[in-house]
């Protein structure tokens, strides 16, 4: 009998680090410093999920603006720049597969989403490394990643 496909619940991180669409960028990259993280999920002040923010978009896009800019952007004005405010096209369902999870990243450009319940929730954050790990681990039989943040992290 085959075995089921692995599914993003089986490697996303958790906990998540999460910031607000209205936050301020020097906040953000607070939150990047002090959680040594690549990814944060970005919500609205209802706690609807806005979208992924990643390191790499954040620091180009205060370079244009200085350092008093910096303290009055926001996060959703990055997001929305960059053309990633579509909170659809950043999450995956805490039930799908890997490989789904994988043709989402590729299909958006992106190296992370958010995995959501059905309620929309955020549960968790997989990555392209995450993704990578479940490959390879499926093939070479390598330990499953346990709760918590890798050393990756997202």
């Amino acid at each position: 009998m085959d075995e089921p496909e692995p599914t993003v619940a089986q490697y996303m991180s958790t906990p998540v680090v999460i910031v607000r669409d209205h936050d301020s960028l020097w906040h953000a990259m607070d939150r990047f410093t002090v959680s040594a993280l690549h990814h944060l999920v970005v919500l609205d002040q209802q706690d609807d999920f806005v979208g992924v923010l990643e390191d790499r978009q954040l620091f180009p896009a205060c370079l244009p603006w200085g350092t008093s800019d910096v303290h009055a952007r926001s996060v959703g004005e990055v997001l929305r720049r960059q053309g990633r405010i579509s909170s659809r096209d950043q999450r995956v369902s805490v039930m799908a597969s890997v490989q789904t999870a994988a043709a989402v990243m590729v299909r958006q450009h992106v190296d992370a989403l958010a995995v959501v319940n059905d309620r929309g929730h955020v549960l968790g954050v997989v990555t392209m490394s995450d993704i990578v790990r479940a490959l390879i681990g499926a093939r070479l039989e390598l330990p499953e990643k346990s709760g918590g943040t890798s050393a990756d992290a997202t």
